[in-house]
């Protein structure tokens, strides 16, 4: 029997990926104002929620150090770099008015990919709320989604000659919908109502935002990034089986609608989520449909679900004793190709991208230094399986288009902070040294030869 080749598709889109806020640093430089994020460390009441204490602002330097950065991708061999748009950094206050530092700051950095024979793809919004957004009524105010749409306008105009592939949304099952249900960030409210309310407002947002770019750029493509992992029921009985695939349809709470013009059926048919979207609702989905060009996914780990628990869907998460990451993501590669197929299953033959897929080390954030975690040959493993399941998926019929590791380098992961670093390069952030591990140079070996081992 022969041994199978790993071999992807010669216009395969190998790329690595980082948000501006988690890369750039910068944080009241040149007119950017204060995001949720920014807000939230600044808070003492709700600094503990971050890892290891240390301050956001500066992170990577990304803003000042992209040169050398880009130049370090370039070695690499990467064909895409997905990254953001810090929206606090165009339109620092209500009036939206553009920030026009900010706005050179951006064409600096696409004219460099550019020219390192890079090609970027921007999301718009990445998990960095412009903290005026939440002082004006949150993102469940209906004036949300004439915030996003001018915003997002303004990109267009000043990049879409150059920049071709965009993003709505990074994760809005977290950002958007999880402030109000389960009070993951700013402004920390649990209210299922305000939660789909603030779901919907996107929605609009994200429909009429790929309908003006359609418009004003012909040549580009416009998709939207949203976070899953395949569901794994914990038991045979049917009411364990009924919960995670009701988990796994909440997940798409936003894909839905975005490919089909519709919410989920499993979410309209279960109480804790369906009596919270109207009859109006549904149908000014319907009306303001407007099919995307692709979809990202972030896959990062599956999820063992058993039913119970108090969240709005009825389910709780089951911890079984799997292989794991540093932070406790579990290591099953496999998932991804099931949850790939699930989706072609669902969704057809839409053009889907790994948008976000990585693997998790620890470090001393004392000394932070690098030296010992350079050697990271679980990272690889990781890289190595998944890339296989990505290509076992195209093997089966997924219209798989590129794969985007993240993160490019070290970044500030959130509650993470900077103790779980995810980077391909590390950073000494007390230094700001960048130094390739293991994995960078793996992982320029696979997009040479266009192949997994």
């Amino acid at each position: 029997m022969s041994k199978e080749r790993y071999v992807f598709p010669e216009d395969f889109m190998w790329g690595a990926a980082c948000s501006a806020f988690q890369l750039e640093g910068a944080s009241y430089i040149d007119g950017k104002t204060a995001n949720i994020e920014e807000q939230a460390y600044e808070d003492p009441d709700r600094r503990s929620r971050f890892h290891d204490n240390r301050s956001p602002y500066v992170s990577a330097d990304f803003y000042h150090k992209y040169p050398e950065d880009i130049a370090l991708m370039r070695e690499m061999g990467i064909k895409s770099f997905r990254f953001s748009i810090a929206w606090s950094r165009i339109c620092p206050d209500v009036s939206g008015i553009p920030n026009r530092a900010g706005i050179d700051y951006y064409n600096r950095v696409i004219d460099e990919l550019i020219a390192q024979g890079i090609t970027p793809m921007f999301d718009l919004f990445h998990s960095d709320l412009p903290y005026w957004v939440i002082e004006e009524g949150g993102t469940c105010d209906e004036r949300f989604v004439e915030w996003f749409v001018h915003y997002a306008t303004i990109c267009f105009r000043e990049f879409g000659d150059r920049v071709k592939l965009w993003n709505t949304v990074n994760e809005p099952k977290l950002t958007i919908y999880g402030p109000y249900s389960f009070a993951r960030s700013a402004p920390y409210i649990r209210d299922e109502a305000l939660a789909l309310k603030s779901t919907h407002n996107m929605l609009i947002a994200h429909f009429r935002c790929v309908k003006i770019l359609h418009e004003m750029w012909p040549d580009a493509q416009i998709g939207a990034v949203n976070n899953a992992g395949k569901c794994y029921s914990m038991s045979f009985e049917a009411e364990h089986i009924e919960a995670a695939d009701r988990h796994g349809a909440m997940q798409l709470l936003f894909l839905a609608p975005m490919l089909l013009g519709t919410y989920p059926k499993e979410a309209l048919e279960y109480e804790g989520v369906g009596k919270y979207i109207s009859q109006e609702m549904i149908a000014e989905i319907k009306s303001e449909f407007v099919p995307m060009d692709f979809y990202g996914i972030n896959c990062y780990c599956p999820m063992f679900i058993r039913a119970g628990g108090t969240s709005a869907d009825g389910t709780t998460y089951y911890k079984p004793d799997v292989p794991c990451d540093e932070y406790g993501f579990h290591t099953y590669a496999p998932a991804m190709f099931d949850l790939l197929m699930d989706l072609r299953d669902r969704y057809g033959d839409v053009p889907v991208y790994i948008t976000e897929n990585g693997y998790t080390c620890r470090r001393n954030v004392e000394t932070m230094e690098v030296e010992n975690d350079l050697n990271d040959t679980a990272r690889i493993n990781y890289i190595r399986e998944h890339l296989r399941a990505a290509r076992r998926a195209i093997r089966a019929g997924v219209n798989l288009k590129g794969y985007y590791y993240w993160s490019v380098m070290d970044c500030w992961e959130g509650s993470m902070g900077y103790g779980y670093p995810m980077g391909l390069i590390a950073v000494n952030f007390d230094t700001l040294e960048r130094t390739p591990r293991d994995s960078f140079y793996y992982y320029q070996t696979v997009i040479s030869h266009n192949m997994v081992d």
